[in-house]
C-alpha cells in the first residue's frame, strides 16, 4: 500500500514537472539560419547596426513567428549553405538566370540603383566604362559575371574584408578607377573607409535597379517562405521597412 502510494505520488509530480516543459516546448519560436557575408551597412556583426539587410531580416523574422540565427560567411558558403540546408535562408542574392532552379525566390528584398562610380569623373555606360584603366567589382557577384559578359577587359575583383576595403583606398588613392555596384552600398562603405570623406564622387546614371530578394533551398518550407513574405509586405505598409532603411541610407 505504501509502494503504491509513493509511485502514485512521484507520477503526480513528474506529471506536474511535464506541464511547463510541454508548455515550453509548444510556445518556442523556430530557429532560421540567416547566411551572411560581412559587407559594410549591410550586413555586420553588430547587436545595435547589424546592417540594413540583417535588421530587415531579423524584424521580418519575428513578426512571422521565428527566432534569426545569423552566421558570417564568405558570400559563395553563404549561397552554398542556403541551397543545401533546409532551415537557411540568404539575404541580397540577385535572381540571375543560372541561379533561377537552385533556390526558393520567398520575396523581393530590396531595390538597388546600380551605378559606375568614380573619384574623376562620371562614368554613364558600358562603353565608356570599358576604356577605364580598371574597373572594380566583387567577386563572384552578379556584378562580376554581368561585366564579363559585356566583354570587360580591364577588372579588378575584391573580397570583402571586417577590418579594411581594399577597393574603396584604391578607388580614393586613384589606382582604381571606376567601381562598378549598388551607389547606397558605395556610400555607405566610403563614408566608413575613406580618409577624405569630403573627396568628390562622381556617380554615373543608373544602368538599372537590381532588385535583391530573400531566399531559401529548393526545399525550403513553402509555408515559411509565405510567413515571411506576408512578414515583409507588413514592414512595408507599416513604415518599418522605410525607417529601418533611411538608419542606414538616410534620407534618398
Amino acid at each position: 500500500m505504501i509502494g503504491g502510494k509513493w509511485i502514485w505520488s512521484l507520477g503526480a509530480v513528474l506529471a506536474a514537472l511535464m506541464i511547463p516543459l510541454s508548455g515550453h516546448a509548444q510556445h518556442s519560436k523556430p530557429t532560421l539560419i540567416l547566411n551572411v557575408s560581412e559587407a559594410k551597412g549591410l550586413m555586420e556583426p553588430s547587436s545595435t547596426n547589424p546592417g540594413v539587410w540583417v535588421e530587415l531580416a531579423k524584424r521580418a523574422a519575428e513578426l512571422a513567428g521565428f527566432n534569426i540565427q545569423t552566421k558570417f560567411y564568405p558570400w559563395p558558403r553563404a549561397m552554398k549553405n542556403t541551397r543545401e540546408l533546409g532551415n537557411n535562408i540568404v539575404v541580397g542574392l540577385s535572381r540571375t538566370p543560372p541561379r533561377e532552379n537552385k533556390y526558393t525566390w520567398i520575396t523581393p528584398f530590396m531595390d538597388l540603383k546600380v551605378a559606375f562610380t568614380s573619384t574623376a569623373s562620371k562614368y554613364d555606360s558600358f562603353d565608356q566604362a570599358k576604356i577605364a584603366g580598371s574597373v572594380g567589382t566583387w567577386k563572384g557577384s552578379s556584378y562580376h559575371k554581368e561585366l564579363i559578359d559585356k566583354g570587360f577587359k580591364n577588372l579588378r575583383l575584391f573580397s570583402t574584408d571586417k577590418s579594411t576595403d581594399r577597393a574603396i583606398t584604391l578607388l580614393e588613392r586613384g589606382r582604381l578607377d571606376v567601381w562598378y555596384g549598388g551607389i547606397n552600398s558605395l556610400k555607405i562603405r566610403w563614408q566608413h573607409f575613406a580618409k577624405d570623406k569630403n573627396l568628390k564622387l562622381y556617380f554615373g546614371k543608373a544602368i538599372y535597379t537590381d532588385t535583391v530578394w530573400m531566399a531559401g533551398g529548393t526545399n525550403f518550407s513553402k509555408v515559411v517562405a509565405g510567413k515571411l513574405k506576408q512578414a515583409l509586405a507588413k514592414m512595408r505598409a507599416n513604415g518599418d521597412y522605410r525607417s529601418i532603411e533611411i538608419k542606414y541610407f538616410g534620407q534618398n
